[in-house]
């Protein structure tokens, strides 16, 4: 099939008289790509012309295939469908890059516009198999990724990674990037975390074909702006920062427009109108769209707790494995019956304002135990890895107690963080700990500030206190379990000495089932 024939079949296939909607059809165009594979040398520069107008031709095809593909997913057709167009892509860009690598046969030089038009679309290629891939419910093979690394390294080699091109005539007004296309592919990996539906991966397909032109990748790492990076030197896709060191092959990614880009999408859906970025839409249920959304925020979020808390480099750790009790209750049981705890070098100070008495608890039930793998630490946080079915359970704002191996006692941290690693089938977890020695308390209600005494028929409160740096205690806080705990409400407080009466004066931050809270002391007695 040459050039001109195809462009024919590209005029009947936006009248809508073709498709590629039988195998046969699309068995047809992977064999015309394997042709320009193992073309004879010397290759000509008018061949390479042809084989882009075929693909100008093919795109709009499976653009508009898509939609038939979309009203019949599930239905062997479908399938099979999606199996030969991960097919298609693959092959496609095997046979792109092979004519990267016989550019001296055919480019005017590494600078070539031609070349730089070739690189792109195998760039893009690429990323579309990644997503057929998805659609088939599989995860992206490894040997992909070294593909990928290397055609954005030669762009960025050669000074063209940032050029702006247009790669299919028919969105000839929008402008893309050999860089943006690299990025494409590997956020949408990260993005899909096996939670989307393949709706919502497609959605998300064309929002990043929109928004990353305006991402960049850095050498120089700062844990202010970078939560991501990706090694060009290895067989992975993008991954989470746990370190400050920067081997040769690392890039970190910088996505500062993601905020504005989000508000844009929000402020168009709130007008009940989807939003489709490039591309030939698809149109979905809104819904759709509004929980792609939620799974974007949830990823930047995740993004920004990542670089703001990363101050200082953490330790990777082998062979080491925590106890974990998970939620509030757990936690609470596993601190009312640990130990007190040792002075670790990396410990905060001792306690500030009380020392409360330990509740009545008698410690957490060992069937909700679990044993994790420590695979980092510093004196603010650690990571830990479990499997990716435990991972996808377990949510960002989800409180723990932590015992590593050699520690007497738990500590208590908060889950800020979660990233899928594709390569070895686990998530890693982020904490961030709260403290080294969290205290368990017991707390009464008052009906009233000025009441002498606490309500002792209402039930009494398990919580837990943390004591802060501050040697006043400005900065101690109490974990409640989550209810009706809001301001101004008054407490009684008991420790060996006195009981304290405090008052809750502002919420620092909430879980699904717990809430830290700041109080202040405004009465005491023996």
């Amino acid at each position: 099939m040459t050039g001109n024939e195809f462009s024919a079949l590209t005029s009947a296939a936006r009248a809508g008289a073709l498709s590629i909607q039988r195998r046969e059809q699309r068995a047809s165009i992977i064999a015309t790509f394997k042709v320009h594979a193992d073309a004879p040398a010397p290759l000509s520069p008018d061949s390479i012309r042809e084989l882009l107008t075929f693909e100008n031709g093919l795109y709009p095809v499976i653009q508009a295939d898509k939609r038939w593909f979309f009203a019949n997913t599930g239905k062997t057709e479908a399938i099979q469908f999606a199996r030969d167009l991960n097919v298609l892509h693959s092959v496609a860009a095997k046979t792109l890059e092979g004519l990267v690598a016989r550019r001296g046969e055919w480019s005017h030089g590494d600078q070539d516009a031609l070349l730089q038009q070739v690189i792109a679309f195998a760039l893009y290629h690429h990323g579309a198999a990644i997503k057929w891939c998805f659609f088939r419910h599989e995860p992206v093979k490894p040997t992909l990724w070294p593909d990928l690394h290397g055609l954005y390294r030669f762009a960025d080699e050669h000074g063209f990674a940032g050029t702006p091109l247009a790669l299919f005539n028919d969105e000839a007004q929008y402008q893309t990037t050999i860089l943006a296309l690299y990025l494409r592919a590997l956020l949408l990996e990260v993005l899909n975390t096996g939670s989307l539906t393949m709706q919502q991966i497609e959605i998300a397909d064309g929002w990043l074909a929109e928004w990353t032109p305006d991402y960049a990748l850095d050498r120089q790492y700062s844990p202010r702006a970078h939560a991501l990076f990706v090694d060009l030197d290895t067989m992975a896709g993008m991954q989470l920062v746990t370190g400050s060191k920067a081997p040769a092959g690392y890039r970190y990614v910088r996505v500062e427009g993601l905020k504005e880009q989000m508000e844009a999408v929000r402020a168009q859906l709130r007008t009940g109108n989807p939003y489709h970025g490039r591309g030939v839409p698809n149109i979905f249920a809104m819904e759709e769209y509004v929980a792609l959304l939620t799974a974007i925020e949830r990823l930047y979020t995740t993004l920004l707790q990542a670089s703001a808390s990363r101050i200082e480099e953490r330790m990777p750790v082998s062979g080491m494995v925590a106890e974990v009790h998970l939620g509030f209750t757990a936690a609470h049981a596993a601190i009312c019956g640990s130990q007190p705890a040792p002075e670790p070098a990396v410990a905060p100070g001792g306690l500030s304002l009380v020392e409360p008495e330990p509740s009545a608890n008698t410690g957490a039930n060992p069937a909700d135990a679990k044993h994790w793998k420590v695979h980092d630490m510093s004196s603010k946080g650690m990571g830990l890895m479990i499997d990716r079915a435990g991972g996808e359970r377990i949510g960002v704002g989800q409180i723990l107690a932590i015992r590593p191996q050699g520690f007497r006692s738990f500590l208590l941290g908060v889950i800020v963080r979660k990233l899928t690693q594709r390569t070895v089938g686990e998530t890693l977890l982020g904490v961030e700990i709260l403290s080294y020695r969290p205290l368990p308390v017991v707390l009464a209600r008052y009906n009233h500030p000025r009441d002498e005494e606490p309500d002792h028929a209402s039930p009494p409160v398990e919580a837990m206190y943390l004591p802060g740096r501050d040697q006043y205690g400005k900065s101690d806080i109490l974990v409640l379990p989550a209810g009706d705990f809001g301001l101004k409400n008054v407490f009684n407080l008991p420790t060996r000495l006195v009981q304290f009466r405090v008052r809750i004066n502002r919420v620092l931050r909430k879980g699904p089932d717990w809430s830290g809270l700041r109080f202040e002391v405004i009465g005491k007695k023996p």
